[in-house]
């Protein structure tokens, strides 16, 4: 007896959907695909020689320290990883909890030397946002020209990223890890651009 032809699933449908190719440039872009709709330049890591960028006119450097502050409250909205090897890969690996504040910890790696970190504190509920790094080693340079308009972009060439976590800080301050990023590739090459909106 010939058997009835099955009705495609939603499950079915979607695993012959072409998946949406998520570049570094569209990620930055408010209608591209996988676009943030950010408001203003996020805080953009990158990888192989290790760089971090940030809004300019959004942020502000603690005298000669090496904390970097926002001028107004920002919300905390995402964390993208994006593998420039195979963009298609790209996702959005974190979302924050409401009334919560964490802390992303980037570990930037040089042979025979101590290990560098680049840390944001923020959170979802408007508040003010700090990104801790050495200013000595990550330096403004031609070898590191900002991706957009307003971006100040600070890197180390001899450095690249190794890991990437996600603290939360709850209200009496204590620290619990809740996200250990494991697609870095081995060779650091990778992007996390990171939404702090108005």
């Amino acid at each position: 007896m010939e058997s009835k032809k099955r009705k495609k699933t939603n499950a079915d449908k979607a695993s012959t959907k072409k998946p949406v190719k998520v570049t570094a440039a569209s990620a930055l872009n408010d209608n591209g695909p996988g676009g943030l709709g950010v408001n203003h330049t996020p805080i953009i890591i990158t990888g192989g020689s290790a760089a971090i960028e940030y809004d300019s006119e959004r942020y502000s450097r603690d005298g000669t320290t090496n904390s970097v502050r926002s001028n107004n409250p920002l919300h905390l909205r995402s964390l993208q990883f994006v593998n420039l090897a195979d963009p298609i890969s790209s996702h959005f690996c974190f979302m924050p909890r409401a009334g919560m504040r964490y802390e992303i910890v980037v570990t930037c790696r040089r042979a025979a030397q101590p290990d560098l970190r680049i840390t944001i504190t923020g959170g979802p509920t408007a508040g003010q946002h700090e990104i801790v790094f050495s200013h000595a080693e990550f330096l403004e340079s031609a070898s590191f020209p900002a991706e957009t308009d307003h971006g100040r972009r600070q890197g180390n060439a001899a450095r690249q990223i190794t890991g990437l976590l996600v603290n939360e800080i709850s209200p009496d301050g204590a620290s619990i890890l809740v996200h250990r990023c494991n697609l870095i590739p081995g060779s650091g090459i990778c992007r996390f651009v990171i939404e702090d909106r108005f």
